[in-house]
Parts: structure tokens; sequence; C-alpha cells
């Protein structure tokens, strides 16, 4: 009984202790609308996977009001400006089951004869790292953007607001629209994942800041 008592305690602890390492993390972070009146233009809001059937959405889509302008959402590094290699799916499927990397979108769109698109497919995307005000480290990701339309690369310092590229239907997608994911991961859009809209407030800053590059 003394043991199963500890063992409720430790873990009351570790739960209370990641917990406020969490709010440390996020209670400083506040983001811009990616897209002008974004807020009134959602179209899928953030679930969370469920263990049981796989089933989730950890992202926000955003509907275009108009103005198909992609902001950054906080000032930041670019770790990712390409078409999505491995990182969200854009895998092809041969007809013995092996999966495949793709590397543009005619890739996936056409597959060779007997092969299948495989997991799902983010297309051309835009990776942000961040630093919040509590030191944590956090990623922001837009995705399905406009072929062509990216205006920044990796190791890129944009600004808070900065146009960055295009909305768009690249990859697996039914309509024009933006793929919003704020999580702790680098190389992931699943890893950390969360909510995106009790930080997302405001609107587009104006002027809206030129692109600097990262001093070398």
């Amino acid at each position: 009984m003394k043991r199963l008592l500890m063992s409720v305690v430790v873990s009351l602890v570790v739960i209370v202790l990641y917990v406020t390492a969490l709010d440390a993390q996020t209670s400083s972070i506040t983001l811009v609308w990616p897209v002008t009146n974004g807020q009134n233009n959602v179209s899928q809001y953030f679930t969370p996977i469920d263990p049981n059937t796989g089933i989730g959405h950890t992202a926000m889509d955003i509907l275009s009001s108009g103005d198909d302008n992609i902001y950054a959402t906080q000032d930041g590094i670019v770790v990712h400006a390409s078409w999505t290699v491995s990182l969200y799916g854009c895998t092809i499927r041969d007809p013995a089951g092996d999966i495949h990397a793709t590397n543009s979108e005619s890739e996936w769109d056409h597959p060779p004869e007997g092969w299948s698109q495989g997991y799902f497919c983010g297309g051309y995307y835009v990776k942000v790292h961040h630093d919040s005000v509590g030191g944590g480290t956090y990623y922001t990701s837009y995705h399905h953007l406009l072929e062509g339309s990216l205006l920044v690369s990796v190791g890129d310092r944009v600004s808070k607001g900065q146009h960055i590229a295009t909305m768009g239907t690249s990859g697996q997608s039914t309509g024009k629209h933006l793929h919003f994911v704020l999580n702790t991961d680098a190389n992931s859009v699943l890893k950390g994942a969360t909510d995106p809209l009790p930080f997302l407030s405001g609107s587009i800053p104006t002027p809206i800041p030129t692109n600097v590059p990262v001093p070398t």
C-alpha cells in the first residue's frame, strides 16, 4: 500500500512539473494570423489524434478571404522551404509495396504506371523556428502552398507579418487553403503538435517588413 501511494505521489509530481514546464514554454507565445481575416475563415479546427483510432487533425485549416498571401505568424528563422520530402508524406508506393519519396508536385500527382500515392502529402511548405520568451522552442508550418510562390529559403530570418508565400492546393488537398501547424519538433508536424487557436490574436501588422538575411 505504501509503495502504491508513493507511486501515485511521484506520478502527480511528474504531471505537475510537466504542466508547469509546458506553461512556461507556451505562455509567452503570441502569433498573428497567417492569413488576412483568417479568424473568420477557419474550415477545420485542431483535434488531437485519438490513440484508439489514429484519427485526428493536428493543425488548423484556413480558407482564403480574397487575399491569398501567407504571412509569418512570429519572428523566426526558416528551417524548411520546399516540396515536402518524406517529412509530411508525399510518398509513392511501388507495386511491391515499397515506399519512395517524391521531389515535386508532378511526381506526386503522376506516379509511374502500377504505382500509387502513399501517405498524406502536405505539398509545398515553409517551416519556421521560433524562440519563446519563456525559453522554449516552437515551430510554425505552412502547408499546401502554391508551387513557385515561396519567397523565403532555409536560413532566412523572417519577421512577424512578413509575406512568405501564397496559398495553394499542392499535395493532397481538395481545394485552396492553408494547413497551419504549431508544434515543438523541427522534423515532424505531429510531435508536440498543439492547438494554435489560443495563441493567435490580432491581425497582420502593416507595413509588412521585408526579408532580412541571417548574418553569416
